[in-house]
C-alpha cells in the first residue's frame, strides 16, 4: 500500500516526463478553445549590434591617385609647349595672310601701272585730226634719219625725216614747172587724212624735176585718191599717179656711225673694175 501510494503521487509527472521523452504528442485542444502560442524551443535571439559611423577609405586608383612632383612638372611643360605651338601657328598664319595681301596689292598696282603705260603709249601713238584718229607714225613726221644706197653710194637723206614713216604715199608724175608745193597740196587737201605734199627739186639749182609726193594717213583715202585723181590736171598737165616705193629703193633707218654723220654726208665705196680690164 505504501508503495502504491508513492507511485500514485509521483505518477502524473513521471508519466508526462516519460511521454515527453518518448515523443508523444500533446492531447488535442477542445473545440472552441483559443489557440495558445507555444514558445519556440531552441531559438536564441542575438543581442543587438551597435554600428559605429566611420569613413570608409577606398584604395587609390590611377585616376584619383595624387601625382608626384616630376609628373606635374612634365604635364605643365607639355601644356606650355602646346600653347606656344598654337601661338606660333597663329602668328605664322597672320604673317602669311599679310604677305599674301601685300603681294596682291603689289600685283594690282603693277597691273594698274602697266595699264596706264599702255594707255599713255596708245595715246602717244595716235593723232586726232578733225574728229578722226590716226596713228602717229602715219600722220606725223618721223624725225628719223634714213640711209639711201644707190649705185654703190650710201648717204643719209635728211629730207625723208620730214615725212611719216608708215604713211600711204603717192608718187605724182608729169608735173609742170608751174606746180609748186602749194598747188600740189591744194589738189589733194580735200582728203581728210591728207598730211603733206611736196614737189621734188634739185638740191643745188632748185630746178623742178617734174614729180612730187603726197602723203595720206588713211588707206581708204589713199585708194580713193588713186582712183579719182588719176589723169586729173594739176597745173597745165594731167598727172600720173602710182604708189611710192621709196622704202624699196635702198632706204633704211640710219644707225650707228651713219646716223651720227647727219644729212648730206656721202660714203663712196670702192668699185670693182676687174671686168673692165680687157
Amino acid at each position: 500500500q505504501a508503495a502504491g501510494a508513492a507511485a500514485a503521487a509521483a505518477g502524473p509527472s513521471a508519466g508526462i516526463g516519460k511521454e515527453g521523452q518518448a515523443g508523444a504528442s500533446p492531447p488535442p485542444a477542445p473545440a472552441g478553445a483559443p489557440k495558445r502560442a507555444l514558445p519556440q524551443v531552441g531559438v536564441l535571439s542575438a543581442p543587438p549590434q551597435v554600428v559605429r559611423s566611420a569613413t570608409i577609405r577606398k584604395a587609390p586608383t590611377k585616376a584619383t591617385a595624387r601625382p608626384t612632383a616630376p609628373a606635374t612638372a612634365a604635364a605643365k611643360a607639355v601644356v606650355v609647349d602646346r600653347d606656344l605651338a598654337r601661338q606660333r601657328a597663329a602668328r605664322a598664319a597672320a604673317v602669311g595672310a599679310n604677305i599674301a595681301s601685300a603681294q596682291q596689292k603689289q600685283q594690282e598696282a603693277e597691273l594698274e601701272r602697266k595699264k596706264r603705260e599702255a594707255e599713255a603709249a596708245a595715246a602717244a601713238k595716235v593723232v586726232e585730226r578733225d574728229g578722226q584718229t590716226y596713228k602717229r607714225d602715219r600722220a606725223e613726221a618721223s624725225g628719223k634719219l634714213f640711209v639711201r644706197e644707190i649705185g654703190g653710194e650710201k648717204w643719209v637723206d635728211p629730207t625723208l625725216s620730214e615725212w611719216p614713216e608708215n604713211d600711204f604715199r603717192i608718187f605724182v608724175g608729169d608735173l609742170g614747172s608751174e606746180v609748186t608745193d602749194e598747188v600740189l597740196s591744194a589738189a589733194f587737201s580735200h582728203y581728210q587724212s591728207f598730211n603733206k605734199a611736196k614737189v621734188v627739186r634739185e638740191n643745188r639749182t632748185k630746178k623742178h624735176r617734174g614729180f612730187g609726193f603726197v602723203s595720206l594717213a588713211d588707206g581708204a583715202d589713199f585708194a580713193r585718191a588713186m582712183r579719182e585723181m588719176q589723169g586729173r590736171h594739176i597745173g597745165n598737165r594731167p598727172c600720173k599717179l602710182k604708189k611710192s616705193e621709196w622704202k624699196q629703193r635702198g632706204t633704211h633707218v640710219a644707225r650707228g656711225a651713219l646716223a651720227a654723220q647727219g644729212g648730206g654726208v656721202r660714203k663712196k665705196f670702192k668699185k670693182n673694175k676687174k671686168h673692165l680690164n680687157f
